[in-house]
């Protein structure tokens, strides 16, 4: 079952070696290491995610690969923790957050909820899925 779809918020470059002055085309780059970059909600269990729905706008989710953690926000507070990937999942947390008060109709809890446990993900068109098997 697909739980998630992020897009491309920034485009971040991989750094790969200090001295390097080549690039390397992104469908020959580890599929990891496309993973390194910023990612914004665009819908959560079949359901399109709008700024209007969050207290901060849609929850944004920047994957640090080699250092094995995650930041942003999900959509009010602001989350933060390891992440475990894998070829095939990725598992978030114990992700922590800030404690702010919000409107938002209970989105926040469930995006907290389905980044629980490991998420197999899909990298496709500058898009990002992540699935519960």
């Amino acid at each position: 079952m697909k739980v998630f779809r992020f897009f491309l918020l920034f485009a971040l470059p991989a750094v790969l070696a200090c001295n390097s002055s080549s690039t390397i085309p992104s469908e020959q780059m580890d599929p990891q290491l496309q993973l390194h970059d910023i990612w914004a909600l665009e819908w959560m269990k079949d359901q399109e995610v709008t700024e209007r729905q969050f207290t901060r706008g849609v929850p944004v989710l920047e994957i640090f690969v080699v250092d094995g953690r995650v930041q942003g926000h999900n959509g009010c507070n602001q989350i933060q923790g390891p992440l475990q990937i894998s070829k095939e999942a990725l598992q978030f947390g114990p992700l922590i957050s800030t404690r702010m008060a919000c409107n938002d109709d209970g989105f926040e809890q469930a995006f907290m909820k389905n980044l629980e446990g490991p998420l197999a993900y899909e990298l496709a068109e500058g898009k990002l899925t992540l699935s519960k098997s």
